[in-house]
């Protein structure tokens, strides 16, 4: 769920913590979030009601449930009889209860193809939601307008490392184990290496930095935080480092390692200072 609205956040936080089997948490979040989708729902676009409704995909079932039935007690109360968005969280409502939230999200799952042609028909050009290819093309459309922030604001701005970051998620979500994804994963992380965002750690495994955004977001919500993972795990397989991402506004708890020439820095300068302390 990914357009935007207040209540995205919350459902998300919500769904993290019903997974988690923390269900005071998880129940605080879903009041917080229908009283927030009340809102969010009068002034949703098009297809922020298709990612609501993607996002009931691989929940939480107790959540889907809740979901469901909110939707559809809301869609009773506030659309006239004919509104389409009545008559879709009414149905999908019908078949939660009739078969079950797990058939629901395949049902939904099975239907992408059909969401997306309708968010083709919404924007009037292909959109990558339905293959591969598709994701492709976009990367494509991408790389050019990466080369032409780069003349713009140099290879090192936050713009190009926020696209080439974009690039690199698609690229991955393509194709997880392609030349292509290593490529792409090499590069980013010579490229925030160069910048002096990545700080070697001390810790008992083997290559581990503490990464320093250059992004900075306002505000940061956990559902950035988490999206980091999927950075984390493409570092790992192709790159073979592990990185610890640090967000701004929290304590930085992490203890940086020396790197080799700055440890023979400090050390000399130790000496030299030893040495004058000497002599008076």
């Amino acid at each position: 769920m990914v357009w935007g609205a207040g209540s995205s956040e919350l459902l998300v936080e919500a769904n993290f913590y019903f997974e988690a089997r923390d269900a005071d948490q998880g129940g605080d979040y879903l009041m917080r979030a229908f009283k927030q989708l009340e809102l969010d729902l009068r002034k949703l676009s098009p297809q922020g009601i298709m990612e609501l409704i993607l996002g009931m995909i691989n929940r939480d079932p107790g959540m889907m449930t809740a979901l469901c039935k909110y939707l559809a007690a809301y869609s009773t109360t506030n659309l006239e009889r004919t509104h389409p968005l009545r008559q879709i969280f009414t149905c999908l409502y019908e078949v939660q209860q009739k078969h079950g939230a797990q058939t629901l999200s395949e049902l939904l799952w099975t239907s992408i193809s059909t969401i997306a042609e309708e968010l083709e028909a919404i924007y009037g050009r292909k959109h990558p939601q339905v293959n591969p290819e598709r994701l492709e093309k976009l990367v494509v459309e991408l790389r050019v307008l990466q080369r032409q922030l780069e003349q713009r604001h140099g290879h090192s701005s936050v713009e190009v490392v926020s696209i080439r970051y974009a690039i690199l998620l698609l690229v991955y979500a393509s194709s997880p184990q392609s030349d292509a994804s290593k490529q792409a994963a090499n590069d980013y992380w010579n490229l925030l290496r160069n910048m002096n965002t990545m700080f070697p750690m001390r810790d008992s495994r083997p290559n581990s930095y503490c990464y320093h955004s250059p992004l900075k977001v306002d505000p940061w919500t956990k559902r950035c935080r988490r999206r980091y993972d999927t950075l984390v795990t493409i570092f790992e397989e192709h790159v073979g480092v592990r990185i610890n991402p640090y967000f701004e506004e929290d304590f930085h708890t992490t203890e940086h390692a020396q790197e080799t020439q700055d440890a023979w820095a400090a050390a000399l300068q130790m000496g030299s200072t030893n040495r004058s302390w000497g002599f008076i």
